[in-house]
């Protein structure tokens, strides 16, 4: 009986019936209705595809509609973002809830605690945490842009019962694929979804980590080429205080601003007998040598 078992099992779990279309290098639309009817818009990211990166609003651009901010700043595809203050749900109120950073630079007028959640995007690494869940801002944070109720906490599916229309952010274990997601909502063709729904919806995507942004009226995505691919509850777009875009440059072969460090081995030598599949069983005992090549980003440590 072998005493011992080695290996690594990768999987990727996915929506039925889900077809997404390439957009740009590196980011796929998805448009599908669901019974109920539900209506939903999705964007999947890949931040390792060369020359992706995201794009929030900055301070001196807020309060346009994701249309019109969009195209100005080169995106390819964007929704709107976080909460604002609003006196009426439908007018535009340039006070921000939470925080926004774009280019490494704050919002004058944040709020930063854990009040409100934010999904954020560096150097080699991105993070989102909701709500009551969120830590200040780090500096390592070049764009960010404010949230709100947790969806998915470390794969476990959260969020509130109301049926409404939804935009939602999410970010995989790895941190390699960013979603945006909206649903439509108050209408016959599209009731909207509860936050544990659109939860269960980004977790099918893939993602492990995901949030609620503003919705309602204020729910829109945009895309190059195609226009408001959603169906705002308001009838048209509403005038928003901030965005999350996707931004795709040059193909240089590199990897994406934000795509994490890359860790990698590749087995050289062995002195086991047989394959190297490696468990190890109560009782049993062996011994032998290992040896590994990097084949990753990262420096190995002696």
């Amino acid at each position: 009986m072998a005493c011992v078992f080695v290996a690594v099992f990768g999987t990727r779990t996915v929506a039925r019936g889900q077809e997404w279309v390439p957009v740009e290098r590196g980011v796929e639309f998805m448009q599908r209705t669901d019974p109920g009817p539900v209506r939903i818009s999705a964007l999947r990211i890949d931040l390792c595809a060369s020359g992706v990166s995201m794009r929030v609003t900055g301070s001196d651009e807020r309060g346009q509609r994701p249309s019109s901010w969009a195209p100005k700043v080169g995106a390819v595809a964007a929704t709107n973002g976080g909460y604002y203050k609003a006196g009426v749900p439908t007018q535009y109120d340039p006070n921000l809830r939470g925080i926004t950073v774009h280019e490494g630079q704050m919002w004058p007028d944040a709020a930063n605690s854990s009040r409100q959640g934010w999904i954020a995007f560096g150097a080699r690494r991105s993070a989102l945490h909701p709500e009551s869940l969120a830590p200040p801002a780090e500096p390592w944070f070049v764009e960010a842009v404010n949230g709100g109720i947790p969806l998915i906490v470390d794969g476990r599916v959260w969020g509130d019962s109301v049926r409404m229309p939804r935009t939602g952010a999410g970010l995989s274990a790895d941190g390699r694929y960013a979603f945006l997601v909206a649903v439509d909502g108050r209408s016959e063709t599209s009731g909207g979804m509860t936050g544990g729904e659109l939860g269960t919806l980004l977790l099918s995507f893939g993602a492990n980590q995901a949030m609620n942004m503003d919705g309602g009226g204020s729910t829109a995505m945009w895309v190059r080429n195609r226009g408001v691919v959603n169906q705002p509850s308001d009838g048209s777009e509403r005038t928003v205080l901030n965005h999350i875009g996707v931004v795709v440059g040059d193909d240089t072969g590199v990897p994406g601003f934000s795509c994490p460090w890359r860790y990698g081995a590749e087995l050289e030598e062995s002195t086991f007998p047989g394959e190297v599949e490696i468990t190890t069983a109560p009782g049993c005992e062996i011994s032998g040598e290992l040896r590994f090549r990097n084949t990753g980003e990262v420096t190995w440590d002696p």
